[in-house]
């Protein structure tokens, strides 16, 4: 399994605006074109970066690793997972069968004392721009820190998807403090109060 960088797929997309770019000096339009035809169908062969994002604790490493074992029918997946901030930096995975699908495992933002990165520069750092989808992850009700990135993540007209983790918790402590309460309505309150 191949692994990537934010900045090895940072430089694959400034190399391919570089190509045009040169096509352009050197041959003009007509040159530009036949790049463009050249690469209409290639599209097909190129990386599809997905991001999993979230505060620290809403199971971003399990998620990875869960989807890591569907592709490998292996137990144990690459991501390091842990009590407290356990990813430090970002790491990228390439998917066994297609290797143009790459999962990045990204570093939590907020939600401790001391916080791996600090907000203010978490967006840099991570190289948010580099991706091209995001899971936004939360495991409880969605916070302002969940709120803040997703704006962010928008604002760079990005495509982000919201994902509540760790419902099985709210459930069964649903049931303990309401025995009646059955999957469902449960489920359905939960959507109600994200909503």
């Amino acid at each position: 399994m191949k692994t990537y960088s934010p900045e090895e797929i940072k430089q694959e997309q400034e190399d391919i605006g570089k190509e045009f770019e040169e096509a352009m000096k050197r041959g003009g339009v007509n040159r530009v074109l036949e790049i463009w035809h050249h690469r209409q169908n290639e599209w097909k062969n190129q990386k599809v970066t997905i991001a999993i994002i979230g505060q620290t604790g809403t199971g971003k490493s399990s998620f990875i690793n869960a989807v890591f074992e569907k592709w490998t029918r292996q137990p144990k997946g690459p991501a390091k997972t842990g009590l407290i901030d356990t990813t430090k930096e970002s790491f990228g995975y390439e998917h066994r069968g297609n290797s143009n699908i790459v999962l990045f495992d990204l570093p939590g933002v907020g939600g401790t004392k001391e916080p791996v990165i600090p907000k203010d520069k978490y967006l840099d750092v991570v190289k948010v721009d580099v991706y091209d989808i995001f899971l936004l992850m939360t495991s409880t009700r969605f916070s302002a820190d969940d709120e803040w990135m997703g704006q962010q993540l928008l604002d760079r007209s990005k495509t982000v998807i919201f994902v509540r983790t760790k419902i099985g918790i709210d459930i069964d402590n649903s049931k303990h403090d309401d025995p009646k309460a059955d999957e469902e309505t449960v489920l359905a309150t939960v959507k109600k109060v994200d909503d």
